[in-house]
């Protein structure tokens, strides 16, 4: 169920119990609701990660000569050079 939906429901509950006096359905369509926030939340993070995600592979693509896998030597390495220890 979508976080909207998980908040109707929990607003429907909340009024529910108010009607009828019972404030363990109020209390749990108040839940339902703060439940529903958090869901709404963690989606909207997740859809921004994502895109974000996008964006950096697109970047990495469109330079001249990049890809994602990389290809070029580390930084500060030397054509030839074995990374050895100290002469």
């Amino acid at each position: 169920m979508s976080g909207i939906a998980d908040s109707i429901k929990g607003k429907i509950k909340e009024v529910a119990g108010k009607v009828g006096g019972d404030k363990r359905t109020e209390s749990e369509g108040q839940t339902d609701q703060v439940k529903a926030k958090a869901k709404q939340a963690a989606d909207e993070v997740s859809e921004r990660a994502k895109g974000v995600a996008d964006s950096l592979e697109e970047e990495t693509q469109n330079k001249p000569g990049g890809t994602a896998g990389g290809g070029s030597p580390a930084a500060g390495s030397k054509p030839g050079s074995t990374g050895g220890g100290s002469a």
